[in-house]
């Protein structure tokens, strides 16, 4: 997965409240894998950023709202 798509939606969460640093940690990511939208990360890490960021915020369309105010 690349990390772009990764840190866009992380950033975007933030708006929304979630503890970058907390949905990080959880996904075993830190901010270095983040740094260059090139990288890779493991499906499984950009999984639990979507998880743990609906899980934060308990709004289960957090994606879909990523995905229709971003211009990504």
């Amino acid at each position: 997965m690349a990390a772009g798509f990764a840190a866009s939606f992380v950033s975007h969460a933030c708006q929304y409240g979630i503890d970058r640093a907390v949905s990080l940690r959880d996904a075993g990511l830190r901010e270095n894998d983040l740094a260059d939208q090139d990288n890779r990360i493991p499906v499984v890490a950009h999984q639990s950023l979507i998880a743990n960021a609906i899980g934060q915020t308990g709004d289960t369309a957090l994606l879909l709202r990523h995905t229709l105010e971003t211009e990504l």
